[in-house]
């Protein structure tokens, strides 16, 4: 029957991992004020592409 002591602190195994140190957060990633998107209202772009396909997409 294994003993219940608690693990050596040796062991490399049971060591919690590295905290790394505080690092200043990185702002949430957002599109340039010089780059707008598509206008709200605006129906998507079409997608690029064969606009009439060999074979008909199935959906599954």
């Amino acid at each position: 029957m294994p003993s219940m002591d608690p693990p050596l602190a040796g062991d490399p195994k049971d060591k919690p991992p590295p905290v790394p140190p505080d690092r200043p957060r990185k702002p949430p990633i957002e599109p340039p004020p010089d780059q707008p998107g598509v206008p709200p209202g605006e129906p998507d772009p079409p997608p690029k592409g064969d606009p009439k396909p060999n074979e008909p997409t199935r959906l599954v």
